[in-house]
């Protein structure tokens, strides 16, 4: 069986090495590690700066993997601007699979107790979420997914 490449992309105040133990089992289960991006990012910049750093890094499958699209895996605030990468830089077309574990989609109160452009749009009814939310939420033939808590 052929895999999709996995795009990980973590949340506010975290990298790349909090995927490990799910990338690990990911290739035991039989994706090639080459298909495995535990990508990090600066989670101080705006989810939209993210998004277009996300788009560069998903621009780069293909030369890494042979596939014409990737699935991401995102945690927390990594919904947020792989979200609008999907809906505002194209990404739709990139994405096979998007996969979001406890993303504040619309926003959550977490968001208050920091600071910067990221925690602001983190929270409920920000503009950015409220940008974001508008209109198609899943844009695209992408298969999306959540899983999500009371506690988000």
């Amino acid at each position: 069986m052929r895999h999709d490449p996995v795009v990980f992309v973590h949340g506010w105040n975290s990298d790349g090495s909090t995927w490990r133990t799910m990338a690990d089992r990911f290739e035991a289960d039989g994706w090639p590690a080459d298909h495995l991006d535990r990508w990090t990012y600066d989670a101080t910049q705006s989810n939209a700066a993210t998004a277009a750093r996300l788009a560069e890094e998903i621009e780069r499958v293909p030369e890494r993997t042979g596939a014409a699209k990737a699935d991401v895996i995102t945690h927390s605030m990594g919904a947020l601007s792989s979200r609008h990468y999907l809906k505002n830089l194209g990404g739709a077309a990139k994405v096979d699979a998007w996969a979001s574990l406890a993303g504040p989609n619309h926003g959550t109160d977490t968001g208050r107790w920091c600071g910067g452009a990221p925690c602001v749009e983190m929270r409920p009814a920000s503009d950015f979420l409220n940008s974001l939310n508008a209109g198609d939420e899943t844009p695209g033939s992408a298969r999306y997914a959540t899983w999500r808590s009371p506690v988000t």
